[in-house]
């Protein structure tokens, strides 16, 4: 088999180049064409793929002869895979490519080797590189993105489902702060705008909903609120229930990392529990008490049955109500002092319309796990 049988780069032919040097006793070495010795009739001719497969192996058994000394690169006097002749050898067995640093596979090193054979044009060792290193660098770039494919689904992790916690709660007992915590970080509580009478100063809107029974105009009703997270409706009644068994109530308004300014409660009884849940600092409710040891001046009229007026003193109490439940009127001034951090807050209270919630509503809320008594009307 000839060097043109072969069909290798010229880089590898050429006597004048280094490599032609370190090859030219191999291919010299090889036995003539099997096709001279072949029977009449019968062609034996070898296919290129075949025969350099032949001339890849033969490379492979003469490795250790080849010059691996430092001194043989830097006497060329030149960089990259021109200075390294005995990387060549490795590029042919289809190794990899010393420039790159990433494997070329076979078919990749054929498909090279057929196109140096039909350019008429000679291939200098530059322009070998060049190609090997376009071949080279186009496969690392696919393999990057194929491994970058799950490394993205790994980090995206799925977020806890707060119906799936609330029902594993309910159906176990477990009420505990901890779990009910749990569920309200995983819950979605919506922004809304529509408590105008809460919203801190330069705040268009604030994370909270109501769960259970809601007056707005003439409808009295079960919240859309309620129908979207049915067991963490469970989750916090049953909350309330076991630690306050005496206090009934329709309603739970779901308040999230919001101080409320100073306001009264409207359609509410006024009778009222609180409780503060998360890591977070300050966020202690004030209150309006007669009896209290702490001043509040306030800043704006605020029309209800107290008539509270703007640039008055009233007199009042901080309640601390991080893991704790405070019981107060919310038909009285109150208002949350700044805090930092996550606050969940929820606060129990009774409809003043309750009286005219229709039967279909009733049975809705004794369904959905509030324990009131109807007959109290």
């Amino acid at each position: 088999a000839s060097p043109a049988t072969l069909r290798l780069p010229a880089i590898c032919t050429s006597e004048s180049s280094v490599a032609g040097k370190m090859l030219a006793p191999v291919c010299r070495s090889i036995p003539p064409d099997d096709e001279d010795k072949a029977p009449a009739g019968r062609s034996s001719k070898r296919s290129a793929s075949s025969t350099t497969s032949g001339f890849v192996s033969l490379l492979k058994r003469m490795r250790p002869s080849v010059d691996r000394s430092p001194g043989h690169a830097a006497a060329s006097g030149r960089k990259g895979l021109a200075a390294r002749p005995h990387d060549l050898w490795r590029m042919a067995a289809g190794e990899s490519d010393p420039a790159a640093g990433n494997e070329v596979k076979d078919t990749s090193n054929a498909a090279s080797v057929e196109q140096t054979t039909t350019d008429s044009s000679p291939q200098t060792p530059a322009a070998s590189v060049s190609r090997l290193q376009k071949a080279s660098g186009s496969a690392s770039s696919s393999s990057k993105k194929s491994s970058e494919k799950p490394r993205q689904a790994t980090r995206k992790r799925r977020r806890p489902d707060a119906e799936a916690i609330a029902r594993e709660a309910v159906e176990a007992g477990d009420v505990s702060f901890s779990t009910v915590l749990r569920a309200l970080e995983a819950a979605d509580v919506p922004m809304t705008g529509s408590r105008k009478n809460v919203l801190p100063d330069g705040v268009d809107a604030i994370q909270g909903m109501v769960l259970g029974m809601y007056a707005y105009a003439a409808k009295v009703g079960v919240s859309v609120a309620s129908e979207k997270n049915p067991w963490l409706v469970r989750l916090l009644a049953a909350f309330a229930q076991k630690s306050q068994p005496g206090f009934t109530f329709t309603s739970i308004q779901v308040n999230k990392n919001y101080a409320a300014r100073p306001h009264v409660d409207k359609n509410n009884l006024g009778e009222s529990f609180i409780v503060g849940l998360g890591n977070y600092k300050g966020g202690e409710l004030w209150v309006h008490d007669d009896d209290g040891d702490t001043d509040f001046t306030l800043q704006e009229d605020i029309s209800c049955m107290y008539h509270y007026r703007s640039g008055v003193s009233y007199k009042g109490r901080d309640l601390n109500i991080r893991s704790q439940w405070c019981r107060f009127n919310g038909n009285k001034l109150h208002f949350t002092r700044p805090f930092t951090g996550t606050r969940f807050t929820l606060v129990y209270y009774t409809c003043d319309r309750y009286s005219q919630a229709p039967e279909e509503v009733r049975q809705a809320m004794t369904d959905a796990g509030f324990a009131f008594s109807w007959s109290n009307e």
